[in-house]
């Protein structure tokens, strides 16, 4: 294809994505259905917003850029999938509540009510195993990448026959394509949703190949994508352990943030696909997984000291006091985390950069250990010695020497 092309290609379809998701924004504002839904704390739409630009811009970025890459292409059809899915909910619910063409909006509802596995296959079998050169490890992870393909669309035709209403509203709309009484039929069908997460797990696993395999600029093109899978697996993490504490009390206002973020975070492996396929500050992952891993612990550390001094400490002083109030308590937590910020922190900083970035640990101590050295040493041949010896401890480098000018 010639880059004109390629590049009239790619921007055609991410405009094109971007222009169904404003649509379909103004569809469900026309409709008069409530912004508010049962995920997170606004209705889905707002919420996948900037999921829904991500992967288009991302997409075309890399296809324009990189058009020998086929991630940049994948991910460019998977944000084109996801905008004709919501595109295709809001436009039929549009044309079901202004009681017009009921039957032609319950096939936009159809195609959107299914629709989700063209972009959520996508994302978890294809884009783990092709990133970030656009191939697979090896051959022998190709029947991953057919497995993928076949439970995907199992997946889909069982979406997409299943009988009776569409979980989606109204649910009064009734699948037009919908199966009755084939049980075989949905028992092959019922199998492709079974092996579509046996696809997520395996395809992490080449990830995992690949990352022992890789050096240089591959291994720091794997961390910004591990580092933003990682985030949104922590996020949904803590959003199910929420979930199963509270049980059938209904969802709180941290629940529902959680869930948000979920939404946000989907986008977080194609901007991470395009910061490291297109090398934009590749190297500054390192400082980024440094400070997420000594705020991140840093947080959950003073959260504890407080939590122990409000509901610890608050709670014993109750039963001696009998007051259900005590505002000292609360002040008392409040200072006590602020004096622990700076100590706690640089206690961290030490313990993750002694632990898992142990060459910096070692060199820093070993500059430290020269700098003190070197003020008492006066013998000219032994300070050459200690400082060739410093260098080659903390640079490594192949060949190391001096020439003095005399």
């Amino acid at each position: 294809m010639k880059p004109s092309t390629n590049r009239s290609a790619a921007w055609s379809l991410c405009i094109s994505s971007i222009v169904l998701v404003v649509i379909a924004g103004v569809l469900r504002v026309a409709s008069g259905t409530p912004l508010v839904s049962d995920w997170g704390t606004v209705y889905n739409t707002i919420a996948f917003v900037p999921v829904s630009f991500a992967f288009p811009i991302v997409g075309a970025l890399i296809a324009v850029r990189r058009p020998g890459n086929l991630v940049g292409w994948l991910i460019l059809l998977t944000g084109l999938a996801n905008s004709m899915s919501g595109f295709a909910t809001e436009y039929g619910l549009y044309l079901i509540g202004r009681g017009q063409l009921g039957s032609v909006g319950g096939l936009f509802v159809w195609f959107g009510y299914w629709s989700w596995v063209l972009y959520i296959a996508p994302i978890g079998v294809f884009l783990v195993l092709l990133f970030p050169d656009g191939k697979l490890p090896s051959h022998r992870w190709r029947p991953v990448m057919w497995a993928g393909v076949l439970s995907m669309t199992l997946a889909s035709l069982g979406e997409a026959l299943y009988p009776g209403p569409l979980a989606a509203p109204p649910n009064d709309v009734v699948n037009p394509f919908g199966v009755e009484d084939a049980g075989p039929l949905f028992a092959i069908l019922d199998f492709g949703s079974l092996l579509l997460p046996i696809c997520f797990v395996a395809a992490g696993a080449s990830m995992f190949v690949r990352w022992r395999r890789s050096r240089g600029v591959e291994r720091q093109q794997l961390k910004w994508f591990v580092y933003a899978a990682a985030l949104l697996a922590a996020v949904f993490a803590a959003e199910m352990a929420i979930v199963f504490a509270s049980g059938d009390t209904g969802k709180g206002t941290v629940q529902r943030i959680l869930e948000d973020l979920v939404t946000l975070g989907l986008a977080a492996p194609a901007i991470a696909a395009g910061i490291a396929i297109l090398r934009y500050r590749l190297y500054d992952i390192d400082i980024i997984i440094n400070r997420t891993l000594v705020y991140g612990s840093l947080t959950v550390v003073l959260a504890f000291v407080y939590v122990i001094g409000v509901v610890g400490i608050g709670g014993l002083l109750r039963e001696v006091t009998g007051q259900r109030s005590n505002n000292l308590v609360v002040a008392a937590s409040t200072l006590a985390v602020a004096a622990l910020f700076r100590p706690a922190r640089s206690y961290i900083q030490g313990l993750i950069d002694r632990y898992f970035y142990r060459r910096k640990y070692d060199a820093v101590r070993t500059l430290d250990g020269f700098s003190a050295r070197m003020r008492d040493e006066v013998a000219l041949d032994a300070l050459i010695d200690d400082l060739l010896g410093t260098v080659q401890e903390t640079v490594q480098p192949r060949h190391v020497s001096m020439w003095l000018v005399t």
